[in-house]
């Protein structure tokens, strides 16, 4: 059999537990010699001019008889179903050969590596599995012959989808495995901009608590408690959109250092207090200049690491040939291709139907009596 998977775009992937859902369609071309006696019923059945029931049946049985559809499994299925196997035969395979497709929707399980969040990169595999003894005896096995494609009408809103990759392999017993792998990448502008840019604003308003006199430390501690609270909240709002996994992230590192920042300007406003009088402004000066240094530098180090990353792995989809899946072209009635933004949809009113609808049937009324007469 050569399977040939067609992966519809994947629904979603879970962030609390590691799986994603996806529909998914398999095409297996399926050679038997048997088949080849069906080439022979066909002339038959064309020279005869018109279908006869005893040839359609007997084609019918020789197929059935002749070709065992092997026992097909999705190897990291954790739920759903499976629609029945559509058997047919077109006119351009060569004789011998019949088409045996399968679509299946569900979950998959897969193992998620999200240290990098929100700039992962996540490889998402569907492991098809011939699952039969029948198929140990004859001896079958899979051949990567079609590449997988992914269906490009569906897109995904936080992820870049690649083109998928078939592979030819076998499990831990020995069995036929057909792998499709597909790559996605998180589109980091959401947590970016809105979430780690927004709490590096919060964090760096609060070295204005240093324009308060040194003396007033209750206005100063103010300022920065009520910036360290507002990150709190902001951090709990967010919560349910961020992946619960027991290690760090890079957003999680990111928010945790705007926590220890604050908590640590907070800490040098009340250390200037208890310090001698004479040494209050020059600490209070040093404080304010590290303070300053420290945050630009971290954030500049933060940065630089993000961009070498996501430039690694620019450089590593470049190198192996992969292209990101995008939607096709929708071609207008003027011949010229343009997006589906740009279709003009021209309203059709409920009578123009009927009545189109009523003229061909009287017209295929008319062609029906005119043949009986």
């Amino acid at each position: 059999p050569t399977p040939r998977p067609s992966s519809g775009s994947q629904r979603g992937v879970s962030q609390t537990f590691p799986s994603f859902s996806s529909p998914f369609s398999l095409n297996v071309s399926l050679d038997s010699s048997a088949m080849l006696y069906t080439r022979h019923l066909d002339e038959l059945d064309s020279e005869a001019g018109a279908s006869d029931p005893d040839f359609t049946q007997l084609r019918a049985l020789l197929m059935h008889a002749s070709v065992h559809i092997p026992e097909v499994t999705y190897a990291n299925m954790i739920q759903g179903e499976a629609e029945r196997a559509l058997i047919t035969r077109r006119c351009g395979d060569p004789p011998g050969v019949i088409r045996w497709e399968q679509r299946a929707s569900g979950v998959f399980y897969e193992k998620f590596t999200l240290r990098n969040f929100p700039y992962d990169l996540q490889r998402l595999t569907v492991a098809v599995r011939m699952n039969s003894k029948y198929d140990d005896k004859r001896g079958r096995y899979a051949v990567h012959r079609v590449p997988p494609r992914v269906v490009r009408e569906i897109q995904l809103a936080e992820w870049k989808l690649y083109e998928a990759e078939g592979e030819v392999t076998a499990d831990e017993k020995g069995k036929p495995m057909y792998k499709v792998h597909m790559l996605l990448w998180r589109r980091h502008e959401y947590f970016t901009v809105s979430v780690m840019g927004l709490m590096g604003l919060l964090s760096t308003a609060a070295i204005g608590a240093y324009s308060v006199e040194r003396e007033l430390l209750a206005e100063r501690s103010s300022i920065v408690l009520t910036l360290l609270l507002t990150v709190i909240a902001f951090k709990f709002v967010i919560g349910d959109s961020l992946p619960k996994v027991p290690y760090m992230t890079t957003l999680d590192i990111y928010n945790y250092a705007c926590f220890v920042f604050l908590i640590a300007i907070f800490a040098g406003h009340c250390v200037v207090t208890e310090v001698p009088e004479g040494m209050r402004d020059s600490l209070d000066l040093i404080m304010y200049v590290v303070a300053i240094a420290s945050w630009a530098f971290f954030n500049v180090y933060q940065a630089v690491v993000v961009y070498t990353y996501l430039r690694e792995i620019q450089l590593t989809l470049e190198e192996g040939h992969l292209s990101e899946v995008k939607p096709p072209p929708v071609r207008q009635s003027n011949g010229v291709e343009g997006t589906e933004s740009s279709v003009c949809h021209v309203p059709i009113s409920l009578s123009a139907l009927t009545s189109r609808a009523v003229a061909r049937r009287r017209k295929r009324a008319a062609n029906e009596t005119e043949s009986y007469l």
